[in-house]
């Protein structure tokens, strides 16, 4: 990262000012322990900048900046190279950045004219010659060519329309993953006569808060040994390494305890490039004990490593099926059932504050349909409903909050629906899902390959007819969809974990779910902080993508 910060343009009256302030650090740290969809590499050109020097012509360098959802200031993400003497070009210096898809990333690129070649890292000492953009990198990617062309906001008068066009594409890396196997001998023995070994991948991040170490993968336990030969792992490079094959990795051991506090054995620190190597060379790694206070005991062999079967082989990511023509498609569902109170009210879901003009349900789709909107290119919405008593006289438990298909556009035509359909219905009930998910599911399977759906279902979570819905999302695992759960309102949320099934698999009566498609946030846990909510709630859904992709095609299907 560069420290100098870019002077403030005060012709640009239109950017926010927030996008004006450059902070130092990782735009995306907040993030946490989740994976990136994707490593992008953008590709820019400018053409008919205006011209900033007497003598010759402008001498133009592009600076490229990120803001988060996390931050209210701007961080720099790369520069292009200066050329020399031209008004129009493009540049062969690209830039590298992760994709997250749950989080908002806009980009601002800065293009300057560069005066003073001796001090060029510094922007103080350069001509702003305008700025492009915000733009979000999920709309650059979801465009047409992942290409999207922007005009420059000029510091002067421009006499022609100068513009930036950006070309977005995912690293060939991150297509990629590996397959491999891990032996040991010599470990440690933590109980009375052996251990119960299994390790744990973490790969060095800056995405964490003060950098340090993410898990991104978990063995299995071989119980009674300190010779173990663990099972088969496949894994993503991406989510490996980031698609960097030298990124260090840290391969820790643990003798398994019941309780869950496993005991410490040893570690190796390495990468996905030595590990590699060492399959193809046929040679160990040495663990070892770094926490011992004593060199000698640091450098002590705590047995050895041996890497087997390492394979490479295509795994196409998120990222990589958008840009290949993956189609998008979505819906938010909303609850009208009377368990959400009066809406006359005040402190019921359905009630909105004069003063603020909103509610939970508001709130929760402002921020978790604006994260969602980019995905489809025409920014259209499903608005649906349910569990309410129609201007018909009839109760209906899915219907369209718009007319026509329900079609709207953005989270603004989501909310403006939304809020019609409250003056115009009455709270009424059961809690039925199965028919709305039902409904949504066949629809997914109509559209034929090269498409998936997300439907956003926004609820107080009193469901009255659990079984009939898990019965309708273990049929929907064999279907191209995803279903995101936000429980809005303090309620018991025990069946929206059940249909959540992370830790086991959803099952009924002998059928399990093919997949996992449901991901479920309480919106009151995440409420004070909408970027948080947006990463926590949609998290799962690349992965889920990906799973289906994985289905379709080893099943010999088309999936685009």
């Amino acid at each position: 990262m560069y420290s100098q910060n870019p002077p403030t343009a005060p012709a640009l009256q239109t950017m926010p000012s927030t996008l004006d302030m450059v902070v130092e650090g990782n735009p995306m740290a907040h993030c946490g322990n989740n994976d990136i969809s994707g490593r992008v590499e953008l590709s820019i050109s400018i053409k008919d900048i205006p011209n900033m020097d007497v003598m010759s012509k402008s001498d133009p360098m592009v600076v490229v900046y990120l803001k988060s959802g996390f931050q209210n200031g701007i961080v720099e993400i790369g520069r292009t190279e200066c050329i020399k003497d031209t008004l129009t070009c493009s540049f062969s210096e690209s830039i590298v950045t992760d994709f997250y898809f749950e989080a908002e990333q806009n980009l601002l690129f800065y293009v300057y004219d560069v005066d003073d070649f001796k001090h060029q890292a510094n922007l103080k000492k350069q001509d702003l010659v305008g700025i492009a953009g915000p733009i979000g990198l999920a709309q650059i990617m979801m465009a047409e060519l992942s290409t999207q062309t922007l005009p420059i906001r000029c510091k002067g008068a421009c006499k022609k329309t100068c513009s930036l066009t950006v070309v977005a594409e995912q690293l060939a890396e991150c297509f990629m993953s590996a397959s491999f196997y891990v032996s040991c001998k010599g470990l440690p023995k933590r109980d009375l006569f052996s251990s119960d070994p299994f390790f744990v991948i973490s790969k060095s991040s800056e995405s964490t808060v003060g950098g340090g170490w993410v898990n991104c993968y978990t063995s299995d336990v071989v119980k009674k040994t300190v010779k173990p030969k663990f099972k088969m792992a496949e894994i993503s490079l991406l989510k490996l390494c980031n698609g960097d094959m030298s990124r260090p990795l840290k391969i820790t051991f643990y003798d398994w305890e019941r309780s869950g506090k496993h005991d410490y054995m040893c570690e190796v620190v390495t990468s996905a490039a030595e590990l590699s190597q060492s399959y193809g060379t046929e040679t160990t790694l040495t663990l070892k004990n770094p926490t011992k206070k004593s060199a000698d005991k640091r450098n002590k062999a705590r047995g050895t490593m041996t890497v087997h079967n390492w394979t490479v082989k295509d795994a196409p990511t998120f990222a990589s099926l958008l840009h290949k023509g993956l189609k998008m498609h979505l819906s938010v569902a909303v609850d009208f059932t009377a368990s959400n109170g009066n809406v006359s009210q005040p402190g019921t879901l359905h009630y909105i504050d004069p003063h603020t003009g909103t509610n939970q349900y508001i709130a929760a789709i402002r921020s978790l349909a604006a994260v969602l909107a980019p995905y489809d290119p025409e920014g259209r919405f499903t608005a649906l409903g349910f569990g309410a008593v129609l201007p018909t006289g009839q109760t209906s438990h899915c219907f369209c909050m718009a007319p026509g298909d329900g079609s709207v556009f953005g989270p603004q035509g989501i909310e403006a629906a939304y809020r019609t359909t409250l003056a115009n219905v009455r709270l009424s009930g059961p809690t039925i899902f199965s028919q709305l998910i039902h409904q949504v599911s066949q629809r997914a399977i109509a559209r034929g390959p090269g498409h998936y759906d997300v439907m956003l279902l926004l609820t107080d979570g009193i469901v009255t007819d659990v079984q009939h819905t898990i019965k309708a999302v273990i049929e929907s695992s064999n279907t191209p969809l995803s279903i995101i759960i936000c429980g809005v309102g303090q309620r018991d949320w025990e069946a929206m974990n059940v249909l959540d099934a992370d830790d086991v698999v959803l099952t009924q009566n002998g059928v399990d779910a093919r997949r996992d498609i449901v991901q479920f946030v309480p919106f009151l846990d995440f409420c004070p902080n909408p970027a948080a909510l947006a990463v926590e709630t949609l998290a799962e859904l690349p992965g889920q993508v990906e799973e289906w992709a994985a289905i379709v095609t080893d099943g010999g299907g088309r999936f685009i």
